[in-house]
């Protein structure tokens, strides 16, 4: 497969980070997805839509801190495999039609998070992993893989207002532990 994700991208550098992401983490992205699934060939269909979805947008992806790469890349496969579920449910009566929305997004970059040193994106990493699975994975697209809202809501498969909303309020709890951590008044 990994030949197959390879001719979907032009640059020796999207090659390297297809490498590294299909190379590394496509075991954690078939655990997250089998969180979900039940079935090991609908558990290897999310990982492969996960890896088009971010191959759409892989030259936004930055493959540098290796921690919330992998954590990108496991909410992705989990949201394919919930995305599957839902398809199911609304295409077969077997199963329940009320698997829980997921929708993420992101808001627009806030000068003030920006400027803060690297002792404070320590702090904001922090605050991000203490947020709700849904606004951490909205939180960590938007503002430490620079994906805008509509990037998100189209890997994530959600309605970019919601993924707005999802940041907005990521954001806030973000800020009160900033804010919290002496960084802000």
């Amino acid at each position: 497969m990994l030949a197959f994700y390879l001719t979907l991208v032009g640059s020796d550098e999207e090659r390297r980070k297809v490498e590294i992401i299909y190379g590394e983490y496509r075991a954690y992205m078939s655990y997250c997805a089998a969180k979900v699934l039940a079935d090991k060939s609908e558990v290897d269909d999310a990982v492969h839509e996960a890896m088009l979805r971010i191959i759409r947008h892989i030259d936004k992806v930055d493959v540098s801190d290796r921690r919330v790469l992998k954590a990108f890349c496991g909410r992705v496969a989990e949201r394919a495999a919930v995305d599957m579920l839902r398809h199911r449910a609304r295409h077969d009566n077997s199963f329940a039609a009320d698997v829980e929305d997921m929708g993420v997004a992101p808001e627009e970059d806030d000068p003030e998070v920006r400027a803060l040193d690297a002792d404070a994106y320590g702090v904001i990493l922090d605050a991000i992993g203490e947020l709700k699975p849904i606004y951490k994975t909205v939180c960590l697209m938007k503002f430490t893989q620079g994906f805008d809202d509509a990037e998100i809501a189209d890997m994530l498969d959600m309605n970019p207002k919601t993924v707005s909303s999802y940041a907005s309020r990521g954001r806030a709890a973000i800020k009160a532990a900033v804010r919290k951590a002496g960084y802000h008044e």
